[in-house]
């Protein structure tokens, strides 16, 4: 399917594959819903993260990608793309607001209220490939990529977004499938929006 943007439910785990780590559905999210997660991880020695479906990404195009989040047991989280794309990431303290340590073209957090944050990093990718994105649970905001730990704390997380362009926009709200469409898109950065395209493999 050719996107330009698309939505992920995070409450639904077929888009989410947990790496040392459990998720649970049906938790309160920022607008007064059940559609977050809890994502806790499992105290074994290793990165603990939720793996996103994949894409083909094009070599080249800029992309940003979004999700709200609000701290649990846990108050740092990374947002990483796959290494096949680049491996670039973002430290976020999800309790009190702050970017850490990143390599990404750009990061933004911003609270909507309620403990809750959206959180973005911006990245092009280095190689077009089949990749996804992965959601860490850290130990601090100057945590390595992909960092091994021991914890077993949690973080909350809802509205997962991937979008051309190097602006955060409107969240497509969706619970039970992907959704695909051009929501307010920015194209910044992007020399052919009528040719470039973005396919999910899920």
């Amino acid at each position: 399917t050719g996107v330009q943007t698309c939505a992920l439910p995070i409450s639904n785990i077929s888009y989410w594959n947990g790496i040392a780590a459990t998720v649970t559905g049906s938790q309160a999210d920022p607008f007064g819903g059940t559609s977050a997660a809890l994502v806790t991880a499992d105290g074994a020695t290793s990165n603990h993260s939720i793996l996103s479906v994949a894409y083909t990404f094009p070599l080249g195009v800029t992309f940003t990608e979004s999700a709200y989040f609000k701290a649990g047991t846990n108050n740092f989280i990374q947002l990483r793309t796959q290494g096949a794309i680049g491996g670039v990431y973002t430290n976020f303290n999800i309790s009190t607001g702050v970017i850490g340590d990143t390599t990404a073209l750009a990061s933004s957090i911003t609270s909507v209220g309620n403990g809750w944050y959206r959180c973005s990093i911006t990245f092009t990718p280095t190689a077009a490939a089949n990749s996804g994105f992965q959601i860490y649970v850290v130990t601090s905001n100057t945590a390595v990529a992909a960092e091994s730990n021991t914890l077993t704390t949690s973080y909350y997380i809802f509205g997962a977004q991937l979008e051309i362009g190097s602006t955060v926009n409107t969240y497509v709200p969706t619970t039970s499938a992907a959704v695909y469409g051009t929501p307010k898109l920015s194209l910044s950065g992007v020399a052919d929006r009528k040719s470039t395209r973005l396919n999910s493999s899920h």
